[in-house]
């Protein structure tokens, strides 16, 4: 790819999406752009097993987006939009892992941001949980976020170049 175009795969992509990426400079500061640096602590979470009900009960609607599911080892385990444990068709005395998402899907604290919109791009989740290599939960990460930091550090990267 590189000798037939001058540029790498990963570069082009970011070239597809509109993203100028010309020099060295550029991908320094991609590297340093890490999940570990964007993602949001302290997220809530419960247990996989937890009833919807008692769900309900715990995360009361308008308290939080999301939760964040973990197994009795406390290991990564899914999400759960606190929305979906609300809708009219949900049965109360079911399992919370029912509704859950992106179970087997997760950043690393070191991955970049590129790598993180690829995770996003291939997953087709608006929020992915960063883990240890444990599978612990260490934070969480929206796309929406990720899109506007990297939006962000690209203007600040031009008024560096340009000197505002």
């Amino acid at each position: 790819m590189r000798g037939t175009f001058g540029f790498s795969f990963s570069t082009w992509r970011l070239h597809i999406r509109g993203e100028a990426i010309r020099s060295a400079r550029d991908v320094g500061w991609l590297r340093t752009l890490t999940a570990g640096r964007m993602m949001r602590t302290g997220v809530s979470t419960a247990d996989e097993k937890m009833t919807i009900a008692t769900f309900r009960r715990s995360f009361p609607l308008g308290s939080t987006s999301s939760v964040v599911l973990t197994g009795d080892d406390g290991r990564y385990a899914g999400i759960v939009t606190t929305a979906a444990a609300y809708g009219s068709d949900v049965e109360p005395e079911a399992a919370i892992a029912t509704l859950s998402t992106a179970r087997h899907v997760t950043l690393k604290p070191e991955q970049n941001v590129q790598s993180v919109m690829q995770t996003f791009d291939a997953s087709q989740s608006d929020e992915l949980a960063v883990v240890d290599t444990a599978g612990h939960v260490l934070g969480s990460l929206t796309e929406r976020f990720v899109h506007r930091r990297y939006t962000r550090e690209i203007e600040k990267a031009q008024r560096d170049l340009f000197g505002e």
